[in-house]
């Protein structure tokens, strides 16, 4: 997760974990059950046509 020093969604850093990791993948109902202690809330992400979506950031 150090190589996001931008804030990012859930479902992005899921991407990237399972990117990283291929063999333990996780979902992303579990991204802030697992790394919810590393990242700190600090925003809403506007995405077309969907609801906004929390932004996270590195602690």
């Amino acid at each position: 997760l150090y190589l996001l020093e931008e804030e990012f969604t859930v479902y992005e850093g899921t991407e990237l974990v399972n990117f990283i990791n291929p063999g333990r993948p996780i979902v992303s109902n579990n991204f802030l059950v697992k790394y919810g202690e590393y990242v700190e809330e600090v925003g809403l992400k506007r995405v077309p046509k969907k609801k906004p979506r929390k932004t996270y950031r590195l602690k």
